[in-house]
């Protein structure tokens, strides 16, 4: 689920021009950017890297590319489009929790590339990403919160600035507990 809506958030990213707008709520079931965006279904398409390479318009084959990745960097290296390469890396980023994947990224924002750390800080349940990776104060308050639930450790709601978020971060982590 977490790296559909990292997929999901970093094509947002490549329909906006890597703009800042894409983060509008969050869905606090998931404690995740909550993003509406239409993707046309490609999961009828067999996809090969043969296929990818014999195909002819660089922005398909880029899709291709990224539907074939399956948490493979070195197909994520195949990519041209920027866009597609960084929603390609962010997701081997998460599935490897391994954030210098992040750092790959290119010509995006450092709120774009921020988001690529709390995907991987989630993944791990790691909150020194969030401690030193992530500057956006509502971002890092929603790294905290998502690991402090993912955790049940209503410890890491302290770290949380915004009292309505720390609020809900103590009342989904007492709740939890046994």
């Amino acid at each position: 689920m977490r790296t559909n809506l990292i997929i999901i958030i970093f094509f947002v990213i490549a329909l906006s021009g890597c703009s800042e707008k894409y983060l509008t709520t969050t869905d606090m079931e998931e404690n995740k950017p909550n993003v509406i965006v239409t993707v046309t279904n490609t999961s009828t398409k067999k996809y090969t890297s043969a296929n990818c390479d014999n195909m002819s318009l660089y922005f398909e084959r880029d899709k291709c590319y990224l539907n074939l990745h399956n948490k493979n960097f070195s197909i994520c290296e195949k990519i041209k489009d920027s866009s597609i390469k960084n929603i390609c890396y962010g997701s081997v980023a998460e599935s490897e929790k391994n954030f210098s994947i992040c750092e790959k990224m290119i010509n995006c924002s450092k709120f774009e590339r921020e988001i690529c750390y709390y995907g991987v800080a989630s993944a791990k349940k790691d909150i020194s990403i969030c401690d030193h990776k992530i500057v956006d104060k509502n971002l890092k308050d929603r790294c905290y919160l998502s690991i402090a639930i993912s955790e049940n450790d209503s410890s890491i709601c302290d770290k949380i600035n915004d009292e309505s978020e720390k609020s809900k971060c103590y009342s989904k982590t007492l709740v939890a507990q046994p």
